[in-house]
């Protein structure tokens, strides 16, 4: 298929590479600044003006900002193309201005660009305005990774809320334990193998029957011991005593 992406942060970059080598052609990459688009990218035609959109293209990819995606969209005029966007928290009928055939391709993962990852493996949630538009979207979803999973608005907006919880508050946690070691001159990466052990019993096991630690054991002794470690670290304390009380309850 031809294909155009339109975007040039971190979901497009990946999915450039992912697209040329899954035979499709990109026949063109939109920005409204050409600068900002990789290096790698050099060989693909380029351009910074909505109104040079290649129009001949079998789908077209919009992957920016949730809050660009509907200003964009009502810019073209592409007929009966079939156009994508590539959020896990906007209703596709944010597309219905641009073309009669429009839907969602939302890769579910964490993209950036200095960090290399194997497309295929990246479960891709669909949905589509018709029959016609959702078999090309099945159709090239499933030649760019090997999990695609048809999901309505309500679901893949659950799903999202997951992964912000699995993804986005959890590197939180890294980042204020990081900065507390940091403090103590004590080097984070020693925590990698728990980090990464923890990761694959949840891929075989029930996160619920993986939890270990002073809570889930009722440990008062060590649990008011921490607390006390934690009494000069405001924040931290009120983290642990709230998530200590969850996993209690739980």
């Amino acid at each position: 298929m031809k294909i155009v992406i339109i975007g040039a942060g971190n979901v497009a970059f990946h999915l450039i590479k992912s697209i040329t080598n899954s035979g499709h052609q990109l026949v063109q990459i939109y920005n409204r600044t050409i600068e900002n688009i990789n290096e790698s990218t050099k060989k693909i035609p380029l351009s910074d003006s909505i109104g040079g959109i290649y129009p001949n293209a079998d789908i077209y990819l919009i992957c920016v900002k949730d809050n660009a995606i509907e200003e964009i969209a009502n810019q073209l005029n592409l007929k009966d193309k079939l156009v994508l966007h590539t959020s896990g928290n906007r209703t596709m009928n944010i597309l219905k201005n641009s073309s009669s055939n429009y839907g969602i391709f939302y890769p579910i993962q964490s993209f950036t660009k200095e960090i290399p990852l194997e497309f295929k493996k990246v479960p891709i949630i669909i949905e589509a305005n018709s029959a016609e538009a959702y078999e090309k979207l099945k159709s090239f979803a499933e030649s760019i990774s090997e999990r695609v999973i048809e999901m309505n608005l309500e679901k893949r907006q659950k799903l999202n809320i997951a992964g912000v919880f699995v993804n986005n508050f959890t590197n939180h946690i890294y980042h204020l334990m990081h900065d507390y070691l940091d403090k103590e001159s004590i080097d984070f990466s020693i925590l990698h193998p728990i980090i990464q052990n923890t990761v694959d019993k949840i891929k075989i096991k029930n996160p619920k029957t993986c939890q270990t630690g002073p809570a889930i054991r009722n440990d008062f002794e060590t649990i008011n011991n921490q607390k006390k470690i934690l009494e000069n670290e405001e924040d931290l304390l009120k983290i642990y005593i709230e998530f200590t009380q969850e996993i209690m309850e739980k």
